[in-house]
């Protein structure tokens, strides 16, 4: 299970959380984390640094046939009540690119949008 997100993501530790579960079912599971802080999928004020626009991101999609990745946007943007979208903001485009990269990669893999 592959996590996209930020320090929400990285702080609370969710591919560890998801492994331990996993680990006290017997289950065997591979988990993987891109999760640099205040970052946002379809930002693209933050350059190279957002999720769409990120190498790093996509070439860890391609490291392996995920069969789950869990998508978490940065959450504030959904909870402030205005300024929320820059003009510079592709949210949706921003999740399509990741869930196109990762279905070209495993057209198997099943996404889960996550909010915070």
């Amino acid at each position: 299970m592959l996590f996209i997100g930020n320090s929400f993501t990285f702080y609370n530790n969710l591919p560890q959380l998801f492994k331990s579960f996993a680990d006290s079912a017997g289950k065997k599971v591979i988990t993987g984390m891109h999760a640099p802080g205040g970052i946002s999928v379809g930002d693209t004020a933050q350059g190279t640094r957002a999720h769409i626009n990120n190498p790093v991101l996509f070439a860890l999609i391609r490291s392996q046939k995920w069969d789950f990745v869990v998508i978490q946007d940065n959450q504030r943007r959904f909870v402030q009540d205005s300024g929320v979208f820059s003009a510079k903001s592709k949210v949706v485009q921003g999740h399509l690119t990741i869930m196109d990269s990762v279905k070209a990669n495993n057209d198997c893999a099943k996404i889960i949008l996550f909010g915070g």
